[in-house]
């Protein structure tokens, strides 16, 4: 429901049909639906919120152990094979530059 009302929002706005009026339409379509969620997560969804962080924690908390001892057995060799590895399959996808790098300015 929710992903054809965005088409059609989408569609009317593409062909220019009363734009003030479409976007208004939206935005308010937009409001019910983040208000309809915070109140069944605020309200009503407060204990099933609150059971799926336990069982998230719960996983987490099992799983810290085995994560500890595998960090502590992975040698900085493994870790600069596995480095070289994503290099190698970003250059393969045509992204050469490492994340978070910045480019040069081009000069004024």
């Amino acid at each position: 429901m929710a992903i054809l009302a965005v088409g059609v929002f989408a569609a009317l706005n593409q062909i220019e049909i009363a734009p003030a009026i479409v976007n208004g339409l939206f935005y308010a379509f937009l409001a019910v639906i983040a208000g309809s969620a915070i109140i069944a997560i605020g309200g009503g969804g407060i204990q099933p919120m609150q059971q799926k962080w336990q069982q998230a924690l719960s996983r987490v908390e099992q799983r810290a152990p085995a994560i500890k001892s595998e960090a502590a057995n992975t040698s900085k060799e493994d870790l600069k094979g596995h480095a070289e590895q994503r290099r190698a399959q970003l250059e393969a996808a045509g992204d050469s530059s490492p994340r978070g790098s910045r480019r040069p300015e081009a000069p004024h």
